[in-house]
């Protein structure tokens, strides 16, 4: 029984594109004109971590641009997949698509496996003086909290 707004979202991925960008993105847009009011005014899209997948600027000119869904920066992702844009322009593009304080995602990669989530948070957030809310994804839950206070604020 929350408003529905994007202050309390449902964030997905697009997901797979197959092998075609820019048609895929048309038919998430079209589709997500058939959900209720509910789902639409909810839904968000998240940044992806593969180049056959959708980065920030490809979903703000694929999908936002058609039907002004906000864009979750995903920071890690973007870290391995940026499009050939820097940080601050994809939180900035993210960042535009909102119209409640944006939630971002932020995580470091395990030394193991790039793509996978680390225990705990190895650099400073930066959120270019913007007032945005972090979801922190570290395998150590809490206490990845707890050591990113201390090491970083």
């Amino acid at each position: 029984k929350l408003p529905a707004n994007h202050s309390n979202k449902i964030n997905i991925h697009i997901g797979g594109a197959y092998n075609n960008k820019k048609e895929t993105a048309k038919v998430f847009c079209n589709n997500f004109n058939l959900l209720s009011e509910n789902c639409k005014k909810r839904l968000t899209v998240e940044n992806d971590d593969k180049s056959s997948l959708y980065s920030c600027k490809e979903l703000y000119e694929m999908v936002y641009q058609k039907i002004k869904i906000p864009i979750v920066f995903d920071y890690h992702h973007h870290s391995i997949y940026s499009n050939e844009i820097n940080e601050k322009d994809a939180f900035m593009i993210c960042y535009s698509t909102w119209d409640y304080t944006p939630t971002f995602h932020y995580s470091s990669g395990n030394e193991d496996n790039i793509r996978s989530h680390s225990d705990y948070i190895k650099n400073r957030i930066n959120t270019y003086g913007k007032d945005v809310d972090i979801i922190l994804e570290a395998k150590a839950k809490e206490q990845a909290v707890i050591r990113y206070k201390k090491d970083f604020c």
